[in-house]
């Protein structure tokens, strides 16, 4: 279980990873067949419960768990959490400020790991498990299970204002389709 009293500064980690490519995996239903073998070299961003099914994996990768709009779950891997809503209080390792990284603070976090990914010097992003982008597929996969939720405020232009987002800041982004692994 993670439990650092009082975040740093996201900054801390600027130009960390100069030339890397970032991992962004969301939480989409085809989180339940990713496997290690998705990953190239570079850090590794997960979305809210993503984080555990890669925390499973045990990546050589270095492993970020963003959990921006509230506490998703314990991990021992650093939190990124956000200014305005749940790293309000200091809560996780790192702590962002989505008016820091130059758009609004109530920004998906999808955009804000875009945002992250750019400060730390990445040059590209893999985006896995995005199934709202790929495949118009809005379940989530939490706690290992395929979970109906409904579809909610900005949830559909995810994909869109991401791809914006992204041409706006010049980070390169590829989407993934993840599948079953046929024996």
């Amino acid at each position: 279980m993670n439990t650092q009293l009082a975040a740093a500064p996201i900054e801390v980690l600027k130009v960390a990873y100069p030339g890397a490519t970032a991992w962004i995996v969301g939480s989409g239903p085809s989180l339940e067949w990713l496997s290690p073998a998705e990953f190239g070299p570079g850090p590794v961003l997960t979305i809210n419960y993503a984080i555990q099914t890669v925390e499973c994996m045990s990546l050589e990768n270095p492993v970020y768990s963003m959990q921006k709009d509230q506490r998703f779950c314990d991990t021992d891997y650093p939190i990124l959490s956000h200014a305005h809503e749940n790293g309000k209080d200091g809560w996780g390792n790192y702590v962002f400020d989505n008016l820091a990284l130059g758009m609004a603070w109530n920004k998906p976090s999808l955009m804000s790991c875009l945002s992250i990914a750019k400060l730390w010097g990445c040059t590209r992003c893999v985006c896995l498990c995005f199934d709202a982008v790929t495949r118009g597929n809005f379940y989530s996969y939490e706690g290992g299970k395929v979970i109906a939720k409904d579809c909610r405020g900005q949830y559909p232009l995810i994909g869109a204002m991401s791809r914006q987002w992204a041409n706006q800041i010049g980070m390169p982004v590829e989407w993934r389709l993840v599948w079953p692994q046929r024996s």
